[in-house]
């Protein structure tokens, strides 16, 4: 047979190789998964010192950033600002607010009684990226000569015992 076109002599060609090709089919199984580890952390944008010379109470920025429902610990070495190298003379005594809106938190307590560290858990929900307030009320203003000093240490973990359901 004699072709006019190559247009069928295309489709001829075609044919004839469809005809000698062998299909092979195979499944795939496809695990698809992921991990994202716990992570808490606090940062005091302002710094991490509080300087009471003058003043009677001191707020401070904070940044909070955690992937899942937090707790808070909180604690004090001396139980107050005590002044160097004067263990005769009692420490004075403040009060430590921390407030996070979002989280609905708002703990106070005095410093007296964070020589046993407290927790302090949110409210279930997770916060991921939120800013809160950190503050610090002397009862009464700072009157002796000397170097006044406390160490408050505050601790944000992950807490995957208080999850809310909101």
């Amino acid at each position: 047979m004699v072709l006019q076109t190559g247009r069928y002599f295309c489709f001829i060609f075609l044919l004839s190789v469809i005809e000698n090709v062998t299909c092979f089919a195979n499944s795939l199984t496809l695990d698809i998964s992921g991990k994202i580890n716990d992570q808490c952390q606090i940062n005091l944008s302002a710094g991490n010192e509080i300087d009471l010379s003058n003043v009677k109470e001191k707020s401070l920025p904070m940044d909070i950033y955690c992937n899942q429902p937090m707790n808070i610990r909180v604690s004090s070495v001396n139980g107050g600002l005590a002044i160097k190298g004067r263990e005769d003379i009692e420490p004075h005594i403040y009060t430590l607010e921390i407030d996070i809106g979002d989280l609905n938190l708002n703990y106070k307590n005095k410093s007296d009684a964070l020589t046993i560290a407290k927790e302090v858990k949110s409210s279930g929900v997770i916060p991921f990226s939120t800013s809160g307030t950190l503050r610090v009320t002397l009862e009464e203003s700072l009157l002796f000569a000397g170097y006044y000093e406390d160490v408050v240490q505050i601790d944000v973990f992950p807490s995957i015992h208080n999850i809310s359901t909101q």
